[in-house]
This record gives C-alpha cells, structure tokens and sequence, in this order.
C-alpha cells in the first residue's frame, strides 16, 4: 500500500522541521563557542550601556523642559527625539522621577 499524498506531505514537513532544528542548535553551539573565545581573549560584545554622547549632552535640557512641566510628545519633537522609551531613559539615567499619567476618557457616551 502506498502513502497517500497527505501522509507524503507530512513526512517530508517533518523532515524538513528536524533538520531545521538541527541547524538552528548546531549555530546556537557555534555562536557561544565564539563568544566564550572571545571572551577569554578579554573581548566583550553588545551594545555600550547607558546614553549616547549626543543625549548625554541634550540631558540638561531635556530635564528642565521636563521640570517645566512639557509634554514628552513635545520635548521629543523640540530635541528631535525618536520615540517616548529614548526620552524616559534619559529622565531615568538622571534620577528624575517621573509620572505615568493615565489617560483621559473624553467618551460623551459614558
């Protein structure tokens, strides 16, 4: 008796996810031996933590305007700020605290 179409297709699917799982553990083994060799050549990766120089130097600013009670849709255009995280990091990294507002409801309805 021969497999059915269905049963042919769901072979070779599985197939093709075990081999892809093969290959993606086999990549994940080579990637930390790299990393591990590099670490032992005194070497450490990823991104530099805290802010770029260019948002060290606009923090004075960005805070006073804060201070001053502007809203971060507008400190983020005035300083050319791409998105709200860049602008709470900066307050963070500085020790200011800030308030998460709620929303406003303006439905007429309720």
């Amino acid at each position: 008796m021969q497999p059915t179409t269905t049963e042919t297709g769901e072979f070779v699917f599985k197939l093709f996810a075990l081999l892809a799982e093969h290959e993606r553990k086999r990549l994940i083994r080579r990637t930390k031996a790299g990393q591990e060799a590099a670490r032992a050549r005194g070497r450490m990766g990823g991104r530099p933590k805290g802010l770029s120089p260019r948002y060290q130097a606009i923090a004075p600013m960005v805070i006073s305007a804060y201070k001053e009670q502007r809203s971060i849709r507008e400190i983020m255009k005035a300083f050319s700020i791409p998105s709200t995280t860049t602008v709470y990091k900066i307050l963070t990294d500085n020790n200011v605290p800030f308030q998460v507002y709620k929303k406003l409801n303006n439905d007429p309805i309720n």
